[in-house]
């Protein structure tokens, strides 16, 4: 049974929380991105986590490792773990603790997909209570379960001593992307001089723990020097770099081995981060290696699927056209191996119920030939990493499944998890850019300024609220009232045009949990035209708003900011210099449930009704009445422009002169002791 591997992000969700502080050194004019102090995916995650899936290799066999009632159980050799499970915790089946991140969102080019992320949050994704501003502390552990190291029971058993030369091997990086010098591409946190991340032996006989092996902190420009290099090639920029450590002591080799990986973190003195991180990857662990045995017998993915969409992660169903899909979907994979192996892709299209609706090729699966990662690195070839599109999406459903599967004629002797990612692709009411996941947060750093987030229809629709993902601040400092605006395109891409709403004093919400969006209701449903539109704040206060920022998303030119020169004394807009997604969404009502609606109007059950000629050409409009209206009452007609405004209203006739109204769409309702018992759009020419 194939054991598929989750990467909807949703399910990953990270962080909530970035500190308000001062304008650092290199942050760009007038805005800023500052560091989470909370990890929202971890919030309440013991709840939902279901039980992990084992990884079917490494299940302890009956002969030879007998469990006794009321026995601790004990894992057996070989040991394997690349965290291509689901998150947020790693499988418990193999693990003692859970205070390490499992997720795909803030290492850069791991081995494969998922790694564990070590950090200044414990298992709640709250700073640790021992945690001192300017103090270095234990803060993550990652322990194996119990581990037989006196004996292999495969291919038959017999007892293990130093000579077997057992290594235990992984890939680390230090965190925080590469934001130590360039904070436009900061993930996370980079680990200081006074962190540390060590590899720790347990010796059962006395108890005691062994340092195997320890990093000191540092940013990823001095752990790959060669990142930015044109002309060295990626296998060879070690973003992750590969550690041998053998085990050596007879003390270790002993029935209940452990070992772990624990880090020491540092919260900066002014509070700016919550300590650097560490990624772990690939830990394997057996008999008969040696320290020149870098390479495994494994292929695996090492990326997430794209989204179905070229520019969203979501769009609503209205909205969606055949021209937002990609034509091609790029995954990303590797062979661990020393040899050149001949490999098999398919990828699969599934309905909400599971039913498939696309196969790629649908005859049988590709395949080509995948040479070793240290020779060539990722697989780029246009043939398997970008698979054509090719499904219609005619009859568009709210979800569907996207899964990537990759195999080879190599028995898996590693994991049976990490060569299957599979997407869920949403389609409801709201737009997105983001993924869902927060890795900084942004904000202006001056008070009194304005931003604006562009979004583009495909054909008129009701904006009735805006969704945004706030983290939290040191000391609840972004706790403030804003104002929550609404442009239309304008006349350049370099600024929003007029303001077409206008809510004010509302205030930011940090909520708990996994999907920490607040959703901000419009007072007055907006009908918006086709094209391009703005949502955004205006600051009423020099707060830093830390809106969560998704790091992941390739995003450039759809932010733009008001910044007042002090030279000039003017404002101006500018385009955002940071590479990244918002977290705020526009939300659309179904059709017939936006349209705007006065506090005296009940909300009831209406019905479209008749309209001709639409467009409007001359002015002169006829209304068909809806069947099951009472003759009892006259009707009244009201027009509403995009604004929302109403911009006429008369007694119902079956021909309306409307000449008096401008070029544009409109909403036209029907009520009836204020009731709305009809609606319908028209364009006037």
């Amino acid at each position: 049974m194939r054991i598929k591997k989750s990467i909807y992000t949703a399910a990953f969700v990270l962080l909530s929380g970035l500190i308000s502080g001062g304008v650092h050194a290199q942050e760009p004019r007038g805005e800023s991105l500052r560091p989470l102090l909370e990890n929202a995916a971890l919030q309440g995650a013991s709840d939902r986590q279901e039980p992990a899936r084992p990884q079917r290799a490494f299940r302890p066999k009956a002969a030879g490792n007998p469990a006794k009632a009321g026995e601790t159980k004990r894992l057996t050799l070989p040991f394997f773990e690349d965290f291509s499970q689901d998150g947020p915790y790693p499988s418990p089946e193999r693990w003692a603790d859970k205070t390490v991140f499992v997720n795909n969102t803030f290492p850069l080019y791991p081995p494969t997909y998922g790694v564990a992320t070590f950090d200044g949050l414990d298992a709640e994704g709250k700073i640790y209570s021992q945690a001192r501003a300017g103090a270095s502390f234990w803060a993550d552990t990652l322990t194996v379960l119990p581990l037989r190291l006196d004996s292999i029971f495969d291919p038959e058993p017999r007892a293990l001593t130093p000579a077997d030369s057992v290594y235990i091997s992984f890939w680390y990086q230090p965190g925080g992307g590469l934001g130590a010098t360039s904070t436009n591409t900061c993930r996370g946190t980079a680990p200081t001089s006074s962190d540390v991340l060590n590899l720790e032996f347990f010796t059962p006989i006395d108890s005691s723990w062994f340092i195997a092996w320890s990093s000191q902190g540092m940013d990823m420009e001095t752990f790959c020097p060669n990142w930015d290099s044109d002309t060295v090639p990626v296998q060879d920029k070690q973003y992750f770099r590969q550690v041998m450590v053998p085990v050596t002591s007879i003390g270790h080799f002993h029935k209940d081995f452990r070992f772990r990986f624990r880090s020491r973190s540092t919260i900066d003195a002014n509070e700016q981060s919550t300590g650097g991180q560490w990624h772990i990857d690939y830990i394997y662990i057996n008999a008969n290696r040696s320290r020149n045995e870098t390479c495994v017998s494994d292929v695996a993915f090492a990326g997430v699927s794209p989204s179905l969409l070229k520019d969203y992660s979501q769009v609503p169903r209205r909205q969606f056209t055949p021209s937002m899909l990609r034509q091609n979907l790029d995954v990303r994979f590797a062979n661990f191996g020393e040899q050149l192996l001949s490999c098999h892709y398919q990828y699969e299209l599934l309905d909400a119920e599971g039913s498939q609706l696309s196969l790629y090729p649908a005859d049988e699966p590709l395949t080509f030939q995948l040479f070793p990662f240290f020779s060539d690195g990722y697989r780029t070839s246009p043939e398997i990493s970008s698979a054509p599109l090719r499904y219609a999406f005619d009859d568009l459903q709210e979800s569907y499944t996207l899964r990537h599967i990759l195999s080879s004629g190599i028995h898996n002797t590693y994991s049976a998890v990490n060569d299957t990612i599979t997407l869920q692709q949403f389609f409801g009411n709201e737009f997105a850019y983001d993924d869902g996941s927060a890795e900084a947060g942004w904000g202006l750093n001056y008070a009194q300024g304005t931003f604006a987030y562009a979004f583009e229809l495909t054909q008129p629709d009701t904006l009735t609220a805006v969704k945004i993902f706030f983290n939290r601040s040191f000391g609840n400092e972004n706790i403030v009232p804003f104002n929550l605006v609404v442009w239309n395109a304008g006349t350049t891409d370099t600024a929003p045009g007029e303001i077409l709403y206008k809510k004010e004093n509302l205030k930011v919400k940090v909520e708990s949990g996994i999907n920490r969006f607040v959703h901000y209701a419009l007072d007055t449903n907006l009908m918006l035209p086709a094209g391009k539109f703005h949502i955004g704040i205006e600051q009423t206060s020099d707060a830093f708003l830390n809106i969560g920022f998704d790091k992941n998303s390739d995003l450039q030119g759809k932010i733009l900011y008001s910044y007042y020169d002090p030279i000039q004394h003017t404002w101006s807009w500018y385009t955002s210099l940071y590479t990244g997604a918002l977290m705020m969404r526009p939300v659309f009502g179904a059709e017939g449930a936006g349209e705007p609606t006065t506090a005296n109007e009940k909300r009831t059950a209406c019905g479209k009704i008749r309209v001709q000629p639409n467009p409007v050409h001359n002015g002169t409009l006829h209304v068909e009445l809806p069947e099951n209206l009472s003759s009892q009452t006259v009707p009244t007609v009201r027009i509403f422009d995009m604004r929302g405004r109403e911009v006429y209203r008369e007694k119902y006739q079956e021909t309306l002169s409307v000449g008096g109204l401008g070029a544009g769409v409109y909403v036209l309702r029907l009520t009836q002791e204020n009731r709305v018992i009809g609606f319908t759009k028209i364009v006037v020419l």
